[in-house]
């Protein structure tokens, strides 16, 4: 399975909500979203190792989902960069990404290693905080 395939078999798995197959996925010691951590957003926190990363999917309960389409992938061989239209709600409001980005760093096994968001993190604070 290439490195696309990988990340496309995790957003389906994502859509699925079928957690354990993205963990799979995933290193044991993957760094998640250690390059622009915010304090405010609690989805967007530094994490390292597959156990911690659980914390991220929980972190998103509050949140109503209403679009997640990969619509653009970038192929660069161990680096894979995805943008994403997103939508969700948080509090009756609703916040609109649509270029998300996702990108996912893989070591020669073929496992996620790195993971971070390319987003508005001043719209992601205020979908964190339902403003």
């Amino acid at each position: 399975m290439s490195n696309t395939e990988t990340v496309k078999a995790i957003y389906e798995a994502f859509g699925r909500g079928d957690v354990a197959t993205i963990l799979d996925k995933l290193d044991d010691a993957v760094e998640w979203e250690n390059t622009t951590p915010l304090a405010d957003v609690p989805w967007l926190q530094a994490r390292r190792g597959k156990a911690n990363v659980l914390g991220f999917f929980q972190s998103m309960a509050p949140l109503k989902i209403t679009r997640f389409e990969p619509h653009t992938i970038f192929d660069g061989g161990d680096k894979v960069f995805v943008l994403i239209a997103f939508e969700a709600n948080n509090g009756g409001k609703r916040y609109s990404f649509p270029n998300n980005g996702h990108l996912w760093q893989f070591n020669a096994a073929g496992k996620v290693v790195k993971y971070d968001h390319v987003t508005d993190t001043a719209q992601m604070i205020r979908m964190a905080r339902g403003e």
